[in-house]
């Protein structure tokens, strides 16, 4: 999936759920990336087999929440997230995601309830607020536009990520947010703008650089140029946050050394991915 090899990686997916279909974990896997893959249908029904298995497994019961909300049933949403209540009410992600639904639902101190709810209990690592713990969330599963039509703003990431603006103000956290948010629905030139405002406030940001990187390996062959700087930046001036991030870039760097024809830099990158995280598409693009 990381390289793009979409079909080879669905075919995967369903090894997965096939080698042992009562595995809650593979069908969560195989919803997660039908969700990325926009295949809405086909997640929704990977979950609904996550949850016959067990119904109270929270994280399925979040996510199919997390689904109905953004495909408008906001009473199933409910009725999942006040059962994922009752079972584990010690879990931030269910008052985060029930704040998000209160907001949707015009319950503005409901709404508040939850998210000071979410805030003692604990936001998950590496969020600063209920909003941006949301976002965080909606954005893994790509329910990042608006179905079936409308801007990506509008959509519940895009709502959580203007409430965060509304109560704090625009920051480096809400352009990087903006900028994949954009990106996940091909509006590039949306993303390449909220990008620069995030790069002007942090410009050292590995996770922007990518994002930037990606949002021109997106769009083809004329932009190869433009990836190729992105990418590099991002490795050779920023500190990943994890060896596979780190390599994930350099794979698509590779890829856009070749395009440009830069084969001795594709060869480095290549190598360096072979020795640090090898795979049988690194070395395949080392071989090539």
């Amino acid at each position: 999936e990381a390289n793009q090899q979409y079909e080879l990686a669905r075919a995967y997916m369903q090894d997965i759920v096939c080698a042992d279909d009562n595995s809650i974990e593979g069908w969560n896997a195989m919803a997660s990336f039908s969700f990325r893959m926009h295949d809405y249908p086909k997640g929704c029904e990977c979950l609904k087999t996550a949850v016959s298995i067990d119904p109270t497994h929270i994280p399925t019961l979040l996510a199919y929440a997390a689904v109905e909300m953004y495909l408008g049933d906001l009473d199933h949403a409910q009725a999942f997230l006040h059962g994922a209540a009752e079972l584990d009410s010690g879990n931030a992600m269910t008052w985060v995601l029930l704040g998000q639904l209160y907001n949707m639902l015009e319950r503005p101190i409901d709404a508040k309830s939850c998210n000071l709810e979410a805030i003692r209990l604990g936001l998950p690592e590496g969020a600063a607020s209920p909003h941006q713990a949301a976002w965080r969330y909606l954005l893994d599963y790509q329910l990042s536009n608006n179905p079936p039509e409308g801007p990506s703003t509008d959509s519940i990431a895009g709502k959580a990520i203007a409430q965060e603006q509304a109560a704090s103000g625009s920051s480096f956290a809400t352009f990087l947010a903006l900028g994949e948010l954009h990106f996940q629905n091909d509006e590039f030139e949306a993303a390449e703008e909220a990008l620069k405002e995030a790069l002007a406030l942090e410009g050292d940001s590995f996770a922007a650089w990518a994002l930037r990187g990606n949002t021109f390996f997106a769009q083809g062959g004329d932009f190869a140029a433009d990836a190729v700087q992105a990418y590099e930046t991002a490795v050779g001036s920023c500190n990943a946050p994890s060896a596979e991030g780190r390599c994930a870039v350099l794979m698509k760097l590779g890829e856009m050394c070749v395009a440009v024809a830069n084969f001795e830099r594709a060869r480095e990158v290549y190598y360096e991915v072979c020795q640090n995280l090898p795979t049988a598409s690194s070395w395949l693009g080392l071989g090539l």
